[in-house]
């Protein structure tokens, strides 16, 4: 029996592309340097994400506890609608890879609710605790102004998940109490963990040479 490993699972991105390119961003800079990270405290780490073009250009995490796994799952349609009716397949791939490399996971940590779909099954069949972060929630989108197209089924199966999950880490007490007074998510069961940050690139500077260097001049923002 080869070592236990922790099963995270990012499925509509790939946290190894470069941040700026369509819908990549911060989550992905989240998962690889939380992997990073608890790979330097010697834990196993199998990612697993979607296929995609160009997988091949991907930079790499250099941490020999860490792997990212490349599951196809349908077609490299990015629609939302699409992702969402091939959540089947991948999770499926995931169960055949853990079969083919005889793998006893400890636990699944999923990203998006998307995932979570997928971390739910796998922990129910594996019976192993489910932790997941969802960093974005369509209703508090939809609050917020954002216009970003999403399907209506979304908000259901987001507050059917943080009721599930065994533990939901938030990124501030706001997503905290927003999940206990609005959806009705177990207090107990949700944890709020601030986000990072690499002090070896960011670090507290003056405001107006701050402003000066973006070219603000001032304007708001």
């Amino acid at each position: 029996m080869k070592s236990a490993r922790i099963a995270m699972i990012s499925y509509h991105t790939c946290p190894l592309m470069s941040p700026g390119e369509g819908k990549i961003g911060g989550m992905n800079v989240y998962v690889r340097e939380l992997t990073r990270h608890l790979g330097d405290l010697g834990l196993h780490i199998d990612v697993f994400t979607r296929a995609h073009h160009g997988q091949e250009l991907d930079d790499t995490i250099n941490n020999d506890n860490i792997r990212v796994v490349h599951v196809d799952s349908g077609t490299h349609d990015s629609n939302l609608e699409s992702l969402y009716r091939q959540v089947d397949q991948f999770e499926e791939n995931i169960r055949l890879f853990q079969e083919n490399e005889s793998i006893e996971y400890q636990l699944v940590h999923s990203h998006y609710w998307l995932s979570g779909l997928v971390g739910r099954s796998l922990t129910q069949s594996w019976r192993v605790p489910h932790i997941l972060t969802f960093h974005t929630l369509s209703d508090l989108k939809r609050g917020a102004g954002i216009r970003d197209y999403e399907p209506e089924y979304r908000a259901r199966l987001e507050t059917e998940l943080m009721k599930s999950a065994d533990l939901v880490i938030v990124s501030s007490v706001h997503e905290h109490d927003a999940m206990v007074f609005r959806f009705g998510a177990p207090r107990e069961r949700i944890e709020a963990v601030p986000c990072g940050v690499d002090l070896s690139v960011f670090g507290p500077t003056d405001m107006s040479d701050a402003t000066k260097r973006l070219g603000l001049n001032g304007e708001k923002v």
